[in-house]
């Protein structure tokens, strides 16, 4: 579900200091981590793609599988309980 806190990819790109055309990349042919691919989840959007911070907070995850586990923020897990009711109301009806 995507809403009004998803970026643009030029906006995600000029946020993290990295070209457009890179975090285009990593939409559609993603990195190559140990012998997987990971790929940035994104969405379009009228006649943009965007993404979600959820998204682009899971595919650092995926690319740094070394890294500790960091607490989730409080707006991280108001952000992910409200989707997980969402989708508990949509499967209940």
């Amino acid at each position: 579900m995507i809403d009004s806190t998803a970026e643009t990819l030029p906006a995600l790109a000029k946020r993290l200091g990295k070209r457009r055309m890179t975090v285009w990349n990593w939409v559609t042919k993603g990195i190559t981590v140990g012998n997987r691919k990971v790929k940035l989840a994104a969405v379009r959007v009228g006649r943009q793609w965007c993404v979600a911070p959820d998204w682009y907070e899971q595919f650092v995850k995926d690319c740094n599988p070394e890294l500790p586990a960091l607490p989730e923020s409080p707006s991280a897990e108001q952000r992910r309980l409200k989707a997980e009711q969402i989708r508990a109301k949509a499967l209940i009806g």
